[in-house]
């Protein structure tokens, strides 16, 4: 997937007595044709398989979220996917940084309707695609139209050119990450063992919930990382499981763990995804586990050529 794959845009046509419901809803129709016919590579007179997303956010800053979503880009793309992961954390966009990668343009610049997707994409070290963020990303509940649209279409041509999609959310709990995180395939929460974390993850998980309904449990995933060990991990999960089952009904998915390390720092430092800059660490080790059971939970070695709807519908909830 070369940045060329993301095409020019183009807009539904406008008419009379328009609204923008109606409006973004026959935006959202005009997309799917060229989504159905896709041919994916090695797959001649087949329809490309659907992109699957997933969203990772957390209660709180620093407990490595980005780091997580870097590499699992990394580890996705080494397995043969095509990955592609959205910088949304609105503020701290900083995964240009972690891969060592200049950045001239960001999708603020998109929905300003200054750059095209393809302008911006960079290509990023381990063999992702990189699409910088800007806070117009988060704020998606408050765009207008002309920039929603670009955002959906920005979004369309990306589901067309990837297998998955990554969106590294920014922490909290507000009204874009929750947009994000109800929209996607697995909706991954990442924690560590400190309090506030525990407890800011559960506060996730709880609006996610609340959002999508108990239904919606089936999407929602856990990481626990910086532990000290394998007991402390598991006892942040059993104290996250414990209150989700008894005040919502629900358990999110287990994806994994990850260790307290210097790896992760050092590789920030040297601005190299950790899987490269260190890929025998045990950090990298836990990232390719986590990325087994990401591709598990959503299904993404099963090449489906049909998915019930486009993460971009669901944006919109048509």
């Amino acid at each position: 997937m070369n940045p060329a794959a993301f095409g020019p845009s183009h807009r539904a046509p406008a008419t009379p007595g328009d609204d923008q419901a109606s409006a973004l809803r026959r935006l959202v129709d005009s997309l799917a044709p060229a989504q159905a016919l896709e041919v994916a590579p090695g797959a001649a007179g087949s329809p490309k398989p659907a992109c699957r997303t997933v969203a990772i956010a957390s209660g709180k800053g620093g407990v490595g979220k980005t780091t997580l979503a870097v590499n699992l880009s990394v580890a996705l793309a080494a397995k043969g996917h095509r990955a592609a992961l959205l910088d949304a954390d609105l503020g701290l966009a900083n995964a240009d940084v972690m891969c060592g990668v200049t950045v001239r343009a960001h999708l603020g610049h998109v929905l300003a309707g200054q750059r095209t997707l393809a302008d911006i994409v960079v290509e990023a070290p381990g063999g992702f695609r990189l699409i910088p963020g800007a806070s117009g990303v988060s704020a998606f509940a408050d765009l207008d139209q002309p920039r929603l649209e670009r955002l959906l279409l920005a979004l369309g041509e990306v589901e067309r050119a990837a297998d998955v999609l990554l969106i590294d959310c920014g922490a909290g709990i507000g009204r874009g990450v929750m947009t994000f995180l109800a929209a996607s395939d697995l909706a991954l929460i990442v924690a560590t063992p400190e309090p506030t974390s525990v407890a800011d993850a559960y506060a996730t998980l709880k609006s996610f919930i609340s959002r999508v309904g108990p239904s919606g449990a089936a999407r929602a995933g856990l990481f626990v990382n910086q532990a000290r060990r394998a007991e402390e991990a598991h006892e942040v999960r059993q104290r996250i499981n414990s209150v989700a089952r008894r005040f919502l009904g629900v358990e999110p998915r287990w994806i994994g763990w990850a260790p307290s390390d210097r790896a992760p720092g050092d590789a920030i430092r040297a601005r190299r995804p950790l899987l490269l800059a260190d890929p025998k660490s045990r950090v990298a080790g836990a990232v390719r586990d986590a990325a087994d059971a990401v591709a598990a939970q959503i299904g993404l070695a099963e090449r489906e050529f049909a998915a019930s709807s486009s993460f971009v519908r669901r944006l919109l909830g048509v």
